[in-house]
């Protein structure tokens, strides 16, 4: 007999339908993730959702779905929000969220990146930070 696991509601184009969550719970976020680039229609369409995770942890695995998105279609929607947490985020998740974000822009959302980064750079003053924000930036330019 299957388990009431594998009985769960299907739907969308392969058969996937996602269960209803609290949008701060990290390991709810982190399964999100892992499925960002393999059930991008069914995240994007939950995407303010998804968004409204508070803590800095769910923030973080927040980050790590918009990339799958992005480079599944949803680019135009998920780049802007990628930059304007990097333009925003305390400066302890920023760096990170920007080394994620230079692996996805092109175009005007490069020169956009750049512009962030270098205006948010005058503000750091650990060297740490500014060394690895430097490093982005040059991979960006070079």
């Amino acid at each position: 007999m299957p388990s009431e696991a594998s009985q769960a509601p299907r739907s969308g184009k392969r058969g996937f339908d996602l269960p209803e969550y609290q949008s701060s719970s990290l390991g709810a976020l982190k399964a999100l993730e892992t499925l960002a680039p393999l059930e991008p229609e069914s995240l994007a369409q939950r995407l303010d959702t998804i968004l409204d995770a508070g803590s800095v942890i769910a923030k973080d695995a927040t980050m790590g779905i918009l990339p799958g998105l992005a480079r599944t279609g949803h680019y135009e929607k998920t780049t802007p929000i990628m930059l304007d947490r990097i333009g925003t985020d305390p400066v302890n998740q920023w760096p990170a969220y920007a080394e994620i974000a230079a692996d996805i822009v092109a175009g005007p959302e490069r020169a956009r990146l750049i512009a962030i980064l270098e205006w948010r750079l005058a503000g750091v003053s650990q060297p740490a930070k500014q060394k690895r924000i430097a490093k982005v930036i040059g991979s960006l330019l070079g």
